[in-house]
């Protein structure tokens, strides 16, 4: 049987995400993004967050975000709406002024794959 901290930290970061997703879900900023997914990673990805714990969130466009109309705009405005909807829900600031928000794309990823931008850019980690 597992510790009790343990039960508790799942059952915290399962709720916190699913507040989060439905949340998420409401924004109408997604729709300028329909082949979008997010997910999470770190401890609330693990089932180990604690109220201390940043938020890992990745945005995965599927093909390349330039053949959307007007890409960087719908980007700040999602990203504009993700900090807020974060803020509200208490959780810390994003690191490093939000250096890592950002939408990346498959195409990206996929030209890219081993390369030295591979880390740099961050795609190993949004492959992993």
């Amino acid at each position: 049987m597992l510790p009790v901290i343990f039960t508790q930290r799942s059952e915290y970061s399962t709720n916190r995400m699913n507040e989060l997703r439905n949340r998420f879900a409401q924004l109408r900023e997604f729709r300028d993004f329909p082949k979008l997914a997010v997910f999470g990673a770190g401890s609330y990805a693990r089932g180990e967050a604690s109220k201390y714990s940043d938020l890992d969130v990745f945005f995965l466009y599927a093909g390349n975000k330039k053949d959307l109309q007007k890409p960087r705009t719908c980007e700040l405005r999602l990203f504009g709406r993700v900090i807020e909807t974060v803020m509200t829900m208490d959780f810390p600031e994003f690191s490093n002024d939000c250096q890592y928000l950002v939408v990346l794309d498959t195409d990206q990823i996929a030209a890219h794959l081993g390369s030295p931008k591979d880390d740099y850019e961050h795609y190993f980690t949004a492959r992993m």
